[in-house]
Order: C-alpha cells, then structure tokens, then sequence
C-alpha cells in the first residue's frame, strides 16, 4: 500500500447556500465576484472536504450570479437573477430550463408534489416540474414592483396544498 496526496480544500467561507445533492454530495454557491457562477462540489460523503478540480460553473462569464437553488426530482436546479438551470448529476453539464425566469427570492422556494414553487424575478409565481408555468393570476401588483433588495428577503411556506408569501409590500424594510 501506498499513499496518495490529493488536494482538496476547506468550503468557500463566502458561500451563500449549500445544497447536499442526490449523491451525497455537498453543492456550496452564491458567491460573489469571479466566482458568482461556480459551484464548488465535496466529495461523497465528505461536505466540508472539496477537491480542488471539484467544480462546475452555469453560465459562466454572463455578468450575473447564482441567486438560489434546490434540490428537484432528476437533479438540481440553479437560478441565476434571469435563467434557470438544471445539473442533473455531478459532472454533468448545466442544462438550460429558461433564460427569461431566474429567482432573486431564494427563500420563496419550496418543494412540493407538483413541483418546484418559487418567485420569479418579475414577480410572478412559477412552478417547476420539467418545465417553469407561470400558476398564479392575480399577482398583486407591489411583487412586480419590489427591489431586489426587497424580493432577497421575501419568504414563504408550503403546507396543505397552499402556497404562502411574506413579504414587505412596502419595500422600505
């Protein structure tokens, strides 16, 4: 038996989320600078362990970042302010689901049997299920006029087949 240097590093200090994907792998993102569109991936069983060529980029170079993401049957989904991507497993490449629905409101994302729920940067609610559908009519109208400032700290619930907003309609706080 022999030994073997691989090198590896410590989680991004500066990530914003982690996800733990279907494989058992540590996903850590929303970072900012050069590496807003870097995914940086642990090894199996291992989240506070990344190798160094352990990584993936959506969209890379497109003057944007990764504002939220979850975890969805077939993979995981990435939003950026104006796309929305799915990596389906490690090593895989991202696949684009929409450059015109992205998400600036990473905790209005919830998890649901019929899909992914979440607003979108317009603000209006969608819904991913292998494809986003706009689900909700009657949006009142201060959604789609909030900051982004105002749409980072909107938050919801999901609980007996409904789908709960809070947020400030004043956009002030």
């Amino acid at each position: 038996l022999g030994e073997e240097y691989v090198p590896s590093h410590v989680p991004p200090t500066d990530a914003r989320f982690v996800l733990i994907g279907p494989d058992d792998r540590a996903y850590w993102f929303g970072r900012t600078g050069a590496n807003a569109s870097v995914v940086e991936v642990s090894e199996v069983g291992w989240p506070d362990r990344i190798l160094d060529d352990d990584f993936c980029t959506i969209n890379n170079n497109d003057g944007d970042v990764i504002t939220a993401g979850c975890k969805v049957p077939g993979g995981l989904l990435f939003f950026k302010r104006n796309s929305t991507w799915l990596v389906r497993q490690y090593g895989s490449a991202p696949i684009n689901i929409s450059y015109y629905y992205g998400c600036t409101a990473p905790f209005s994302i919830q998890i649901t049997p019929d899909g992914c729920i979440f607003l979108s940067q317009q603000g209006k609610v969608c819904v991913y299920n292998g494809s986003i559908t706009e689900i909700a009519e009657n949006v009142k109208p201060e959604l789609r006029a909030m900051s982004e400032a105002s749409m980072n700290r909107v938050c919801s619930a999901y609980h007996e087949d409904i789908y709960l907003l809070a947020y400030d309609y004043r956009g002030q706080k």
